[in-house]
């Protein structure tokens, strides 16, 4: 019977950590300024959502994002399309209402740098990504906030037409997330 008792227990308390572990999750929006990214003229918009684990300030967790240029989107013309996904690192700290992170993020991805109607594909490629940003948020509730990114972006193609060839570029964006703060 002590065996029994032992065992529930630890199921329970192990069922209780996420209850009181910190973290989040959510989605976000984000444009890429500038035509130095993979030689796109105009911005470049992400879509795309995150989760990630809080201790004692340090932030670990994984992200994925939908990239595409916005000639694509308007025209139907070729640009820049994909995405990737990967692991996110930072720091985080909560001042009241306020909460703000800095994080680096890192991922591959698939991504054809001339997609429109009339693409072969022969411009796709395997790529990695690097973002480096900082977030400033609101809570609105305790577990919900609304807030805004500022950082840069750089990506590096290894196949394709585009191999080996690295685009950069600022990034301003919005996020909304929600869990433990």
């Amino acid at each position: 019977m002590n065996r029994f008792a032992v065992l529930t227990f630890l199921i329970l308390a192990f069922a209780s950590f996420p209850v009181v572990a910190e973290g989040a999750g959510g989605i976000e929006f984000r444009q890429i300024l500038g035509n130095d990214f993979a030689d796109v003229p105009g911005q470049v918009t992400t879509m795309g959502g995150y989760g990630y684990g809080v201790d004692d300030g340090s932030m670990i967790g994984g992200w994925g994002m939908a990239v595409v240029s916005r000639s694509v989107m308007q025209s139907g013309g070729t640009g820049y399309a994909g995405g990737y996904g990967g692991v996110l690192q930072g720091w985080q700290h909560r001042w009241g209402f306020l909460v703000g992170n800095a994080t680096v993020r890192i991922g591959f991805g698939g991504i054809d740098q001339n997609a429109g109607p009339s693409d072969n594909g022969a411009s796709a490629g395997f790529s990695m990504l690097g973002l480096a940003e900082a977030h400033l948020g609101v809570l609105v509730f305790p577990w919900f906030e609304v807030g805004v990114t500022a950082g840069g972006v750089g990506t590096m193609s290894f196949t394709g037409t585009h191999a080996f060839e690295i685009g950069y570029g600022p990034t301003v964006g919005v996020r909304v997330g929600w869990g433990a703060y």
